[in-house]
């Protein structure tokens, strides 16, 4: 048995958002390779937001997109590390990594999990490339000594017939001489000022814009008009997925990037600490995004992917820009931190003003086992056990306040999201208390409040699926707990929920109605305002 490298450690790249599925495997061996070396490694993501889209109209959107975070040039430039790349079709595979592992050099390959007998994916199913390490060989039983930090293996075995069968590529990390500067801020104010100078946004909206004029026949690799689609043939023949899950995770890696700066910049630290948990925040309304996707291309509604999907793009994109912005002038020694009203508790200084906002119920989805009316929260004919659910009454839970609408069977009950205009009573308003649900995923939209001025105030809010998924938080309110009722079917075991969500209004006028996201997924049942009742006005 031949062996090298034998004291190194496994390290992955840190999981900062848990409820996203990482698909960090070459991270992790970039990671564990620099902490070997004692070495950072985190710059080799500064610029992680680059998007590399070149939209073809002969291509889909998703054949349109090449990775392009500059990876290998980043490790070179910042962390003294060269990554040379093979490619595997002019010599013995097998034979080749041999020769290196003799050498005393340390190799990464790109396997197919299919052939990857640690894999979960193993013999399974025949796509999809994981990245590891073989670090040694034993002829007499035909196989390589691996180590996997993604699956946390140390001494993985793969025989040399699953290495010939799968290996698509092999890497080999060259330490080589740099000078480490200790630069971080100027990097990064340069970084982003480039991103900038780039129009890199211009891209992100091209891509968005793209959405408007979608075209399933260029999004399928290989589409057949009569074939129904589930959900492993969507994602694994749609080449956009995987667009999708290269930003959502460009995302982490920025994050990632920002917090361990500050680490080492005290000055800056609880601004990029700050602006790290944004980005974070930004990776799970981008894998909202792809949900809503896969979602819509199930139920066959292209028509929501062209309206509901490319307008929740924008919105993002945007969000994104002025959160960029922020942080560029917050580097420049300009950013000034925005007074956000906090609502921590119930106290007697608080008034509550219900809303009644059952004129604009636009969906039934409430009712009973036996339902023989038109129920359907999420048009799959499934909804609320109303058993659960209060009606007529005031819920006072976990600080929130509500007051809920008279439920009548065969009735509407909620108010499906399409830009509403709520009309409030004239009155300075310090928050908004929305209790309410989503379906096909959490989504974070904005709902604009309007003056008496007529400017406006955009505030985002986050409605969370009605069935739990891992993307929830675990701070999430749940106010109402039900179990979910299919039409013509029994009661399920599946618990469903509603929530309240808060949140603060900065502006200090008099506010006279406020308009309900764009959003036919979101679902509110009630609304209160509140009111500081100690504030002059």
């Amino acid at each position: 048995m031949v062996k090298i490298y034998d004291d190194i450690e496994l390290i992955q790249f840190p999981r900062s958002n848990e409820k996203i599925t990482p698909m960090l495997c070459f991270d992790d061996c970039i990671a564990t390779f620099c902490n070997y070396i004692n070495v950072v490694y985190e710059k080799a993501y500064i610029n992680a937001l680059e998007l590399d889209f070149n939209w073809c109209e002969l291509k889909g959107i998703g054949k349109s997109y090449n990775y392009g975070t500059k990876l290998e040039d980043n490790l070179k430039q910042y962390c003294g590390i060269e990554i040379k790349s093979r490619k595997c079709d002019d010599k013995d595979k097998v034979t080749q990594i041999v020769e290196c592992i003799d050498n005393n050099i340390l190799v990464c390959v790109e396997v197919l999990g299919f052939n990857c007998p640690w894999d979960w994916r193993y013999q399974i199913v025949p796509q999809g490339a994981h990245y590891f390490f073989i670090n040694g060989y034993d002829e007499s039983k035909c196989c390589f000594n691996c180590l996997d930090p993604f699956y946390d293996v140390i001494n993985g075995s793969i025989s040399f017939d699953d290495l010939k069968n799968g290996m698509q590529s092999y890497d080999i990390f060259q330490i080589i001489e740099f000078e480490e500067k200790n630069q971080d801020i100027k990097e990064l104010l340069n970084a982003i000022s480039s991103f900038f100078d780039s129009d890199q946004f211009d891209k992100y909206y091209i891509f968005s814009q793209k959405f408007k004029t979608f075209d399933l026949n260029k999004e399928i690799e290989n589409y057949n008009s009569e074939m129904e689609l589930n959900v492993d043939e969507v994602e694994n023949d749609i080449p956009l997925n995987y667009v999708f899950k290269d930003i959502i995770h460009n995302r982490l890696r920025f994050g990632e990037y920002l917090r361990r700066i500050a680490e080492r910049n005290e000055k800056y630290s609880a601004s990029l600490i700050e602006f790290a948990n944004k980005y974070i925040s930004f990776s799970q309304k981008w894998e909202s995004t792809r949900l809503m996707l896969i979602k819509f291309l199930i139920v066959n509604r292209l028509d929501r992917i062209t309206g509901n999907l490319a307008e929740k793009l924008e919105l993002i994109i945007t969000e994104e820009k002025d959160t960029l912005n922020d942080l560029l002038s917050m580097l420049k020694g300009q950013y000034e931190e925005n007074n956000k009203l906090e609502i921590s508790k119930l106290n007697e200084d608080l008034e509550y003003k219900f809303i009644d906002i059952s004129a604009f119920f636009n969906n039934e989805g409430i009712a009973s086992e036996n339902n023989d009316n038109s129920a359907d929260l999420n048009d799959k004919g499934e909804y609320i056990l109303c058993d659960y659910f209060p009606v007529n009454q005031i819920i006072n839970s976990k600080n929130f306040v509500f007051k809920i609408t008279e439920k009548k069977k065969g009735r509407n009950d909620n108010v499906q999201c399409n830009r509403q205009k709520i009309i409030v009573d004239k009155d300075y308003y310090d928050g908004i208390q929305i209790l309410g649900c989503s379906e096909w995923g959490n989504y974070t939209e904005e709902l604009t409040v309007v003056f008496e001025d007529e400017s406006i105030e955009k505030v985002m809010i986050t409605l969370n699926d009605w069935i739990p998924n891992y993307l929830q938080s675990a701070d999430t309110n749940v106010l109402i707990e039900s179990k979910k009722c299919v039409k013509d079917v029994d009661i399920t075991e599946e618990h469903c929920n509603i929530y309240g969500v808060m949140c603060g209004i900065k502006g200090r006028k008099i506010i006279t109605c406020i308009i309900l996201p764009e959003c036919i997924s979101m679902h509110i049942f009630a609304l209160t305002m509140l009111k500081n009742k100690k504030e002059e006005n």
